[in-house]
Parts: structure tokens; sequence; C-alpha cells
């Protein structure tokens, strides 16, 4: 058993040691920029929406629940979430973009 497992941790060096070398960083960049458009930004996207129902959701339930103290704290609170979402999702997209440029994979 122990033979396998090294021969199969020598197998696995060597498939890794191109990537680490970087002798197909075309291929890396390829996947990097799918990954980046297919499952990055458009999980950005969704997450910005949440963030403004959420903070729509919470002037909403500010401004309707004038009368009671509960509702306007809590609509204040959810105001306040929703512009926390948005200033995380901007801080995320402004990451993703610096690496994208950074490692020339956009």
């Amino acid at each position: 058993m122990k033979r396998h497992i090294q021969a199969l941790g020598i197998v696995t060096s060597f498939l890794f040691i191109p990537l680490v070398a970087l002798a197909q960083t075309s291929r890396l960049e390829e996947i990097l920029f799918n990954i980046q458009l297919f499952i990055l930004r458009p999980l950005i996207g969704l997450m910005f929406v949440v963030a403004m129902i959420v903070f729509a959701w919470g002037v909403i339930e500010w401004i309707y629940g004038a009368d009671s103290e509960d509702k306007v704290a809590r609509g204040k609170r959810n105001a306040i979430y929703g512009i926390i979402g948005f200033v995380i999702m901007a801080g995320v997209w402004a990451i993703l973009n610096t690496l994208c440029v950074f490692i020339g994979a956009c």
C-alpha cells in the first residue's frame, strides 16, 4: 500500500510540474478567466442584487413602520445591512478585478 501511495505522489507531482514552472500559462489563464467570467462575476452580481433588495426592504420598512419603534429599528438595521453588503461586494469586485489584471487573465 505504501508503494502505491508513493507512486501516486510521484505521478501527481509530474502532473503539476508544468503548472509550477508556468509552462502552460495560457491554459491556466484560460481556466482562471472562465472561472471569473462564468462563476464569480454572476455570483457577485447576484449578491449586489440581494444587497439592493435588503436595502430597499429596510427603507420601505423604515418608512412604513414610522409609528412603531421596533419597525423603525428593524428597518434601519436592514438598510445598514444592505449598505454593508454593497460595500463588501464592491470590495470583492475590486479585488477580483485587480487580481485578474495583475495575473493577466483578463
